[in-house]
C-alpha cells in the first residue's frame, strides 16, 4: 500500500466514523418504529411530556430493544473505523471510535432529558454501548495481523 493510500484512509476516519454513528442511530430508531406498530395510532407514545396516552412494551422488552440499539450503534462505528484504517493501525482506530463511542454515551446519559426514563433503562443503555463498543474492538484486535 503506498503512502498517499494510506493518507486517504487515515483522512475517511472521522467520515467513517459520522456514517456509522449516524447508520446506527438510524437503526436504533428504526427498532423504535417496529416496537409501535403494535400500537393503535391514537395511542402511540413517544416519550413525551403528555404521557397520558400510553402504548408501549413491558419494560424489560423495551430494555432488551434499547440496549441492542445501544449495541449496535456503539459497535458499528468500532467495525467500520477499524475496516477503512490501513492494516497497521487498526487495533488503534478500534480503540479511538470505542473511546469516541463512550464518551458519546457519557453525553447522552448526562445531557440528555431523561426524567420519564427508568434509571435502569439509562444503565442498560450506557452498559450497551460500553460493552458493545469494547467488545468490537477487542474483536478487531483479535483478527488483526501482527505486525
Amino acid at each position: 500500500m503506498t503512502a498517499f493510500h494510506s493518507q486517504i484512509r487515515q483522512a475517511a476516519l472521522p467520515f467513517a466514523f459520522i456514517a456509522a454513528v449516524y447508520l446506527g442511530v438510524r437503526l436504533w430508531l428504526s427498532i423504535g418504529d417496529i416496537s409501535l406498530a403494535h400500537c393503535p395510532a391514537d395511542l402511540v407514545w413517544y416519550g413525551l411530556a403528555s404521557g397520558d396516552k400510553k402504548c408501549s412494551w413491558p419494560l424489560p422488552v423495551y430494555l432488551a430493544k434499547e440496549m441492542g440499539g445501544a449495541a449496535v450503534t456503539a459497535a458499528l462505528p468500532v467495525l467500520l473505523c477499524a475496516a477503512v484504517a490501513p492494516p497497521a493501525d487498526r487495533k488503534a482506530a478500534a480503540c479511538i471510535a470505542a473511546m469516541a463511542i463512550c464518551a458519546l454515551a457519557l453525553l447522552y446519559l448526562l445531557g440528555g432529558s431523561h426524567h420519564l426514563r427508568p434509571a435502569s433503562l439509562l444503565v442498560g443503555v450506557g452498559v450497551a454501548s460500553a460493552l458493545s463498543s469494547w467488545l468490537a474492538t477487542w474483536c478487531v484486535a483479535r483478527t488483526a495481523r501482527p505486525r
